[in-house]
């Protein structure tokens, strides 16, 4: 039998890291919000709102896409960081008003929850209903809880309800209600999926360095790879080109697990990438660690020299062509290295 000192100690031990936890899961950033003196009223990145019964108020619309714009943008620059850093996926960062629970704010605690409840019996059903302001499309086998707001940004103005008053008026913004709008979004399993075997898995061939531990295994994209009770795909972004005119492309870590009866879910977990593009694959654009739910987003500038340009039928106008090489640990799948072959097209008039 334990002795009372014993429980006393594990007693304070378990209340002083519950204390940490919520601290540091709640770490405001001053540039973005700053209570107000007056009770009611906060500044969000340099805008007074009022906040009244867990809503924010606006006086427009514009003045809502001005703010979820600057977030974005501001989230985009901070997302830099050493190479040795474990951080929260930056749209997993919450606003910390105090007195305010976002719709975001409860998608953010579904994920961290979500293991304790699905792996046993009956714990769908109480998780579903403890979360009701999700969405849960059980479509096939995907029992996961998903935002009801397209936008994640936005959701985090967005009251338990998804709700925000507008020039006086109380609005829903929620706009998510079917699979087939989650499938657009790219938020969705690949319906091919690949079964990798317990025993004499294949692995990846090709010349160079891996950079994490476990057997070489290649990830193709825009297909669920599944082991046992995990599955893990990757989806490459489209380029786009930013205000600055700087040409952007990324990839996407997105993974499941299978719970109780089959259901399969989204969840915490832990990715570390090392990527690189370019001839000889000289250009390393990604080498981070990153802790939170699916899907884990990496975005990076192709920069000039690291694409093959090829001649179109029209003068002066090139078909560019960058290649590289992705390397994933998922610490759910520990025993593989991940490597997912990297290929972006874009066109430019030099």
């Amino acid at each position: 039998m334990k002795t009372k000192k014993y429980l006393l100690l594990t007693s304070t031990l378990c209340i002083g890291l519950a204390f940490a936890f919520v601290i540091t899961s709640c770490n405001r950033d001053e540039a973005i919000v700053e209570q107000a003196g007056n009770e009611g009223l906060v500044e969000i990145m340099g805008v007074s709102v009022e906040l009244k019964n867990n809503t924010l108020t606006l006086n427009s619309e514009s003045e809502l896409q001005d703010l979820v714009f600057k977030l974005k943008a501001y989230q985009s620059v901070s997302t830099r960081q050493g190479s040795d850093e474990v951080f929260n996926n930056d749209v997993n960062k919450t606003l910390c008003i105090d007195g305010f629970k976002s719709l975001y704010d409860i998608f953010v605690d579904a994920m961290r929850d979500a293991e304790s409840y699905y792996d046993r019996e009956g714990g769908y059903e109480e998780f579903k209903k403890k979360y009701a302001s999700l969405y849960f499309p059980e479509y096939g086998d995907d029992y996961s809880a998903y935002l009801p707001v397209s936008d994640p940004a936005l959701s985090k103005f967005l009251n338990s309800d998804g709700e925000i008053i507008i020039d006086g008026e109380t609005v829903n913004m929620k706009n998510i209600s079917t699979y087939e709008q989650l499938r657009e979004l790219g938020l969705t399993p690949p319906e091919e999926v690949v079964i990798i075997s317990d025993e004499g898995s294949p692995s990846n061939t090709r010349a160079g360095d891996v950079f994490f531990p476990g057997a070489p295994f290649q990830l193709l994209p825009d297909k669920t790879f599944q082991m046992n009770n995990r599955r893990i795909w990757v989806t490459l972004d489209d380029v786009t080109v930013d205000n600055n005119a700087r040409t952007k492309a990324g990839f996407d870590i997105c993974f499941r697990k299978k719970g109780f009866l089959g259901a399969w879910y989204n969840h915490w977990a832990l990715t570390k990438t090392y990527a690189h593009i370019g001839p000889q694959g000289l250009r390393v654009v990604d080498n981070k660690t990153i802790d939170g739910y699916s899907s884990h987003d990496h975005s990076f500038f192709l920069v000039n020299g690291t694409e093959i340009s090829t001649p179109t039928t029209t003068p002066g106008y090139y078909q560019k062509d960058v290649y590289g090489e992705a390397q994933i640990y998922y610490d759910a799948l520990r025993a593989y290295t991940f490597i997912v072959p990297l290929h972006y097209r874009f066109f430019r008039w030099w």
